[in-house]
């Protein structure tokens, strides 16, 4: 049975690899960015309550390789946010334009990033108990944190429960 020329063919449908593979591509490219932009900031806010030029805000932690895994599950959630995002968008549009569903899919894949990222920061901005200065920061998080924003409270902080190997 002929198809009629007007008809999305399924690989059209499904968005087809050109626009899946573009988006898990700048979904990577971008996760990794926005996963070093969150250390910066951490990093900023560690150093100025500790009254150090620069503090590695995951430093605290030892050299154990399990510690290592943990650095790579944030890169790999952030680069699976846009296209994660987009692929939900895609499916939840169904029969909807083709450039309906794409805009929305990439906003969607950003909204999912921005919630990362805040929730990244939200949790590990704060240094925990003793590694801060009072003075500097006197409620455990940068004077400068937007009071919007939650925080975790630095005494609430676990500590980390890793063997030191080295």
């Amino acid at each position: 049975m002929a198809q009629s020329p007007n008809a999305e063919s399924p690989s059209a449908e499904s968005g087809g690899c050109a626009l899946g593979c573009l988006t898990v591509v700048v979904g990577a490219v971008v996760g990794v960015v926005a996963d070093g932009e969150s250390e910066r900031v951490i990093s900023e806010a560690w150093g100025y309550c500790t009254n150090q030029d620069w503090y590695p805000a995951r430093m605290e932690a030892p050299d154990d390789w399990r510690f290592g895994l943990v650095l790579y599950v944030f890169i790999l959630l952030y680069a699976a946010c846009l296209p994660v995002g987009f692929a939900v968008a895609w499916r939840l549009l169904r029969g909807r334009g083709r450039w309906v569903r794409t805009a929305v899919g990439v906003l969607a894949g950003v909204l999912l990033l921005g919630a990362l990222f805040g929730a990244d920061l939200a949790g590990n901005v704060a240094p925990k108990d003793g590694y801060y200065l009072p003075q500097r920061c006197p409620l455990g998080h940068p004077p400068w944190w937007p009071s919007l924003l939650p925080i975790s409270d630095s005494g609430s902080v676990p500590p980390i429960d890793f063997n030191h190997v080295g």
